[in-house]
């Protein structure tokens, strides 16, 4: 993936010039609403921001601009974004960066989607690099102490209905803990 358009021996400000014309190009299509070529553009600026100016940051706001292009049209388009985003984040060692992203885009397959085979790539992806990286998960909506419900099952049971939270959707009820709902409201993600 790192050959073709994306090798180069000019020097870096020709590199700059050509990634600049590549985002006014995407521009252009996104202000005619062609968002499936704006999408493509920006998705083509951005490998370019991250291959050979190595601005990844530069690249993770493409990405994102190409994502809002594909929202609108092409969902695979959308995945494939997001699955750059988090190699950007990876390569930038931002670790734990990636791995919320995986669970935020996870959270989107289902949601917006309706899409658990994808959701579950992205979850699964993320408790990867958890493993990979020794990154524990403690969800801060929770501390779980088993002496509290010793013989209290009616308190367990109180205590689980509050941890989750039930949203409808294509295909049925779906759950999900109290966590990730109170992290997507909040998030401007």
């Amino acid at each position: 993936m790192e050959g073709g358009i994306y090798e180069s021996m000019k020097p870096f400000d020709e590199l700059v010039a050509e990634c600049d014309e590549l985002v006014v190009i995407a521009s252009e299509y996104e202000d005619s609403c062609m968002f499936e070529e704006a999408g493509k553009a920006y998705y083509d600026a951005a490998r370019f921001a991250e291959i050979q100016l190595k601005d990844f940051e530069f690249a993770f706001s493409l990405y994102e601009q190409s994502e809002c292009c594909y929202h609108r049209i092409n969902p695979q388009g959308v995945m494939n974004c997001y699955w750059s985003i988090i190699d950007v984040f990876v390569k930038q060692w931002k670790i734990n960066r990636a791995i919320e992203y995986c669970f935020v885009y996870g959270y989107k397959c289902l949601t917006e989607f309706y899409d658990i085979d994808k959701r579950d790539e992205f979850y699964n992806r993320g408790d990867e690099l958890r493993v990979k990286h020794k990154i524990s998960h403690v969800c801060v909506m929770t501390i779980f102490d088993p002496i509290e419900y010793e013989n209290n099952i009616d308190q367990a049971l109180v205590d689980y209905e509050k941890f989750k939270f039930k949203q409808q959707g294509i295909g049925g009820l779906r759950y999900t803990h109290n966590c990730n709902k109170s992290f997507f409201k909040n998030s401007s993600v």
